[in-house]
């Protein structure tokens, strides 16, 4: 099982105060615990704002490339990690360069986290030729998988649970084959 910083540095804490060290040392460990909790979760924060950063250069990159070549829509697989609030300042980052680009993202489980979901999102600007809005392609691309999922008619986020790289790829797959399929001309 996996556990978090914050689980890890509590258990510590709680040893600590049950320990049958003596009662003046238990303050002077209690002290250096927090000290080095607070380098770890320091390092953590670098480590995500890393990830988000790396996040944000592929989806532009990617984005870039859409609309050099012409199309409306792409898939693309980003750095674990990334939460909600990444999310949706990366779309908006998309958005802000290329108001006429959809995208389906799909991010593995947070390695800060015992959360094992695959997280996606998709976001589909109004009046998309492709699709009608985010949902649509979000739920089409989780049902196969069992997934889970929802949000507004430009951005919409889910999950799937039991991630593995295979889980991943499915998923990837299943969004681009929809893609595919919308964008080709017996679909129109």
């Amino acid at each position: 099982d996996s556990i978090t910083l914050a689980e890890m540095l509590k258990t510590l804490r709680n040893d600590i105060d049950a320990s049958v060290a003596p009662a003046a040392l238990k303050p002077q460990l209690r002290e250096r615990l927090d000290a080095a909790g607070k380098v770890l979760f320091s390092r953590q924060k670098k480590q995500r704002n890393t990830i988000i950063n790396q996040a944000a250069s592929q989806a532009n990159e990617a984005a870039e490339l859409a609309a050099k070549e012409g199309r409306s829509a792409f898939v693309l697989n980003l750095p674990a990690g990334l939460d909600a609030k990444a999310a949706a300042s990366l779309t908006n980052q998309v958005a802000k360069a290329h108001p006429d680009l959809a995208f389906f993202a799909v991010t593995a489980p947070d390695p800060f986290t015992d959360d094992d979901k695959i997280k996606c999102f998709a976001a589909v600007p109004e009046n998309h030729p492709l699709f009608p809005n985010a949902n649509t392609w979000l739920q089409a691309a989780l049902k196969p998988l069992n997934g889970r999922g929802g949000g507004k008619p430009n951005f919409a986020q889910g999950s799937v649970p039991n991630a593995d790289d295979q889980t991943i790829l499915n998923l990837l797959t299943t969004a681009q084959t929809i893609l595919d399929d919308a964008s080709s001309p017996s679909s129109s």
